[in-house]
């Protein structure tokens, strides 16, 4: 990986994704240029191989701009609506001239979006056989790991974005700043545990080492459905947090249409951490930082009002629905 005088592009590098690969191709030696609405954190800032550049990548690249070897783009955009070979997928006026560093060869471009992105993406972009040379498609599960923000909203989040706070890391910021868990849609939403180490691992695996295929996927374990990840999460809750959560569904009682699984391939590195080992290092991470929230516990059964909705107690609900199954059978 030696490197002194090659040049790296990230785009929202201030992300937690953007500032960790930022950090990896600093400590090679590498000179980093970084770009976004904010600042990356102080280390990568104060690096003398770094330099953060305000540019709108709508416009042409200026020809001051060094020639990057490598681009590491974060896609912002909304790329899960299904695509055809015949449509436009919707990308931004940035995003496609970034892609065209690869279509004219001047740059190795890595396009970095979440794992439901529509699958016939990159046939979609990459119809020329220069760009299909010179691109490669990450993509990333929900990206989870010690350091990752933590936000005081848990609406602050979407699921296809890989530089916003997704699913998992909503129900982890719950654990560590309330008393409670509270699960949308039964608790069947589908998470793609990816530890932040795995990814990173992988981008150095599946870069360093002249990956032929341009799309790989970045996660570090099948998938698992929400309420089983809350129920890990108050497990290792009460043994690292020390503190009790209480386990709620929000709105009315439904039987939400199940989500459909993404395949996920052979990911061509092997991931060292599954969730309860990544959830293990990352709750120890808060809590040694003073960052866990405490809460004197209630004794009483409580409910959580919003609006006209109700979050019903978890227990209650799944005694609820194994009384119906039974009386449906006799």
């Amino acid at each position: 990986m030696a490197a002194h005088g090659n040049y790296i592009l990230i785009t929202d590098v201030a992300s937690y994704l953007g500032a960790q690969i930022a950090e990896l191709f600093l400590k090679e030696g590498f000179l980093v240029f970084g770009s976004g609405k904010h600042h990356p954190p102080q280390h990568i800032i104060g690096n003398k191989n770094f330099t953060f550049i305000e540019f709108d990548f709508t416009q042409p690249l200026p020809n001051h701009f060094p020639a990057f070897t490598k681009v590491f783009h974060l896609i912002s955009e909304n790329l899960a609506s299904t695509t055809n070979l015949l449509s436009t997928p919707n990308l931004s006026a940035a995003t496609v001239n970034i892609i065209s560093l690869a279509k004219e060869g001047k740059s190795e471009v890595y396009l970095l979006t979440s794992v439901r992105t529509a699958n016939d993406l990159f046939e979609v972009i990459a119809k020329e056989e220069n760009t299909k040379k010179f691109l490669k498609l990450f993509l990333v599960g929900d990206l989870y790991g010690p350091n990752m923000p933590l936000s005081s909203s848990q609406e602050n989040h979407t699921e296809n974005n890989i530089s916003k706070q997704n699913k998992l890391t909503s129900l982890i910021n719950q654990a560590i700043t309330t008393d409670k868990i509270i699960l949308e849609k039964e608790g069947q939403i589908v998470i793609y545990p990816s530890f932040i180490e795995d990814v990173i691992k992988g981008i150095v695996k599946l870069d360093f080492e002249n990956d032929r295929k341009n799309i790989r996927f970045l996660v570090s374990q099948d998938p698992k459905n929400s309420l089983s990840i809350a129920y890990e999460i108050q497990k290792l809750a009460r043994i690292i947090l020390e503190k009790e959560l209480g386990l709620f569904f929000e709105g009315p009682e439904i039987s939400p249409k199940p989500e459909p699984e993404v395949k996920i391939p052979d990911l061509g590195f092997s991931p060292e951490y599954n969730f309860e080992n990544g959830l293990k290092k990352t709750l120890i991470y808060f809590s040694e930082n003073g960052l866990v929230k405490n809460f004197e516990q209630k004794t009483e059964t409580f409910k959580v009002k919003e609006k006209t909705q109700i979050e019903t107690n978890i227990n209650q609900r799944k005694e609820d629905l194994e009384l119906q199954s039974k009386s449906n059978q006799k």
